[in-house]
């Protein structure tokens, strides 16, 4: 029997079991000398996490917080993307395009930079600054169709051209269809002129309505991408005409089997143009081969490689 102290109270005896029962679950089971239940360290609590970067030194500007060489990058994209300036626009001079913005010319540089960097621009040296490429589709394929495939790309725009051409017959609007006939005859005017980019950018832009009426922006987006990228070189700022594209000065320095291709081109745009007010889808389609046959033809003039 354990020795009790005069005076005190026995100390009842309890069983390991019952005492474990007892004891609560943060409590140590061993008990000190006076009796009392000493606190057993229970597992520290989750500590919260620290953010990796804290919002005062993160690297991203949190969108609405752009800095001025963002925004003004941002601003000269829009107008990239709502046909402000087209590919093959040489953009204003840093002095005027700075004044408009309200920036400095420091700031315009930068943005220019990161759009040239991005392939959007093309800066020639003493000349300007160059649109090559509207949207992140058309910098892709930019980049993809080099100038020895370009006949490639050629044969996968036509593919696209002659299925627009079956869509719009049943798709185009009247309004489109007045706006291809206007297109039509500032076209026919434009060949006969002096200035081939002038042409090529109303021949652009009949083919553009075209696909527009065909009302599939999947297909329409990748056949204005490939259009553009196999019309213009990319390779320089300029808005050069390819070879395979109708040059105006042809009708003054060809002989008569030259102005006999034209003729033909011009006809076959007209007999498209005809099939879409018909509502015509297999006449649609055989003047949309027509056309790509005609334009091969003065591609392949004598003497020019094949």
């Amino acid at each position: 029997m354990p020795q009790q102290s005069p005076g005190s109270e026995p100390v009842p005896q309890v069983s390991p079991d019952r005492q474990a029962a007892r004891t609560p679950a943060h409590m140590d089971p061993s008990t000190e000398a006076s009796g009392a239940a000493t606190p057993r360290p229970a597992t520290q609590p989750a500590t919260p996490p620290t953010p990796a970067t804290s919002p005062a030194t993160s690297p991203v500007t949190s969108p609405g917080k752009l800095t001025r060489g963002q925004s003004i990058v941002q601003l000269l994209r829009q107008r990239l993307q709502d046909g402000t300036w087209p590919v093959g626009t040489r953009l204003p001079g840093e002095h005027e395009l700075a004044a408009e913005l309200g920036v400095g010319r420091n700031t315009l540089r930068e943005a220019l930079r990161s759009l040239v960097s991005a392939g959007f621009l093309k800066a020639r040296r003493g000349d300007g600054t160059y649109v090559i490429a509207t949207d992140d589709l058309e910098v892709a394929l930019s980049r993809r169709v080099t100038p020895e495939e370009r006949l490639h790309a050629l044969e996968v725009r036509t593919a696209l051209e002659i299925e627009s051409a079956r869509l719009a017959a049943t798709r185009a609007t009247p309004e489109e269809l007045d706006r291809l006939r206007e297109l039509t005859e500032e076209r026919r005017a434009a060949s006969h002129g002096s200035s081939d980019v002038a042409f090529l950018r109303l021949d652009l832009a009949w083919h553009d309505a075209v696909a527009q009426a065909a009302r599939n922006p999947i297909l329409q987006e990748i056949y204005l991408g490939l259009d553009r990228v196999t019309s213009y070189f990319s390779h320089t700022g300029e808005a050069e005409v390819h070879a395979a594209a109708l040059s105006p000065s042809l009708n003054e320095t060809g002989g008569p089997h030259v102005h006999g291709r034209i003729a033909r081109l011009d006809q076959a745009h007209d007999q498209l143009l005809a099939a879409l007010c018909d509502r015509d889808a297999d006449a649609a389609v055989a003047a949309a081969r027509r056309i790509f046959d005609a334009s091969e033809q003065l591609r392949t003039l004598p003497g020019d490689p094949a």
